[in-house]
């Protein structure tokens, strides 16, 4: 029964804030470069461009030849978190994922440091590293001596290291990106970034704490408890929108 009640206030927060976000609709979401940035419309053809293979259930993902493995893994978590916003929210929601080598990323995305998960404008594309050497694990990891003895035993408890929890959180992060798409799909449009970046991480961590709540411990053990750099909030990841 609590569960049940936990849930419904979760989805009761998202529709109260997609009813002050409507109020907004006037807003376009049409989004536009930062000065030399390639235009954001052009990733999914900047990534079909690269000649990489894909597959595809409930989304297409495209991946740089050797890491088909780590596609499919992201792309479970990612239509498991589709699905269950399709079944509570009756959210439907168009994207395309890309997981990407160091090598792709540059070509696709330039102006966007390597590891560092992002989502375009329409055609939707939610990009993410092949590999974990990049910006988000290496800030992760030289936070590892300033963690509290109790933000370590937390994510001791969820099962993991705390160099595998810098590795997962890559992950974790890509359901932040997929917020992003979720909270356009249902029709909030945020009138300020910070409410932008609260609706990602809320539609990404109500999913976990339902589904996977030792994933939801590590996100906040990784992120807020562990004293992750704030760029994660500053909307760095996200084209500009006007």
């Amino acid at each position: 029964m609590k569960l049940l009640c936990r849930q419904k206030l979760a989805f009761l927060a998202i529709a109260v804030l997609a009813s002050i976000g409507a109020g907004c609709g006037q807003r376009t979401t049409v989004e536009q470069p930062a000065p030399g940035q390639k235009s954001p419309a052009t990733r999914l053809a900047a990534v079909r461009e690269l000649g990489i293979p894909s597959f595809k259930g409930k989304v297409t993902v495209y991946y740089s030849a050797g890491y088909e493995q780590r596609a499919r893994e992201l792309c479970v978590l990612v239509e498991e978190a589709q699905q269950f916003y399709e079944d509570h929210l009756q959210i439907k929601a168009e994207f395309t994922v890309a997981v990407l080598s160091r090598a792709g990323w540059e070509r696709v995305a330039p102006e966007m440091p390597y590891g560092l998960p992002s989502v375009s404008a329409d055609p939707q594309v939610v990009l993410l590293p092949a590999t974990p050497d990049g910006v988000v694990v290496e800030g992760a990891l030289a936070l590892r001596g300033k963690a509290a003895a109790a933000t370590l035993a937390k994510i001791e408890q969820a099962g993991f290291t705390f160099e595998e929890g810098a590795e997962k959180l890559i992950d974790l992060i890509g359901l932040h990106e997929l917020g992003h798409v979720l909270t356009l799909a249902y029709g909030i449009r945020p009138p300020s970034r910070w409410s932008n970046e609260f609706l990602a991480s809320y539609f990404g961590y109500a999913f976990l704490r339902e589904k996977h709540p030792e994933l939801a411990n590590l996100f906040v053990a990784m992120t807020h408890e562990s004293g992750m750099p704030r760029w994660r909030q500053t909307g760095a990841h996200l084209p500009r929108r006007l």
